[in-house]
């Protein structure tokens, strides 16, 4: 992410000091917080906010996922098959 390599991402820039911040929290939350920060980056520059029109969007969409030909079908209809049980 910090050197521009990603696809569709925001390029990340860091301090040394956030960068090493980041690394030694054994947590993981401050490497969690940056990740969900360029997901919604990503997000952002989506029309839709990235959420394909065949998904419900009182479902959701969990931003950053890799849409592929028939997930939102396949999503929508598992989602069915629970409400309906």
């Amino acid at each position: 992410l910090e050197q521009g390599r990603v696809p569709d991402a925001p390029r990340l820039k860091l301090a040394h000091a956030q960068r090493d911040a980041m690394v030694d929290d054994a947590s993981g939350d401050r490497l969690d917080a940056v990740l969900c920060l360029v997901q919604a980056a990503q997000a952002a520059a989506r029309p839709g906010w990235g959420m394909p029109q065949a998904v419900d969007p009182v479902e959701g969409w969990i931003v950053g996922a890799r849409f592929e030909a028939g997930a939102a079908r396949r999503a929508s209809e598992a989602t069915e098959a629970v409400a309906g049980a």
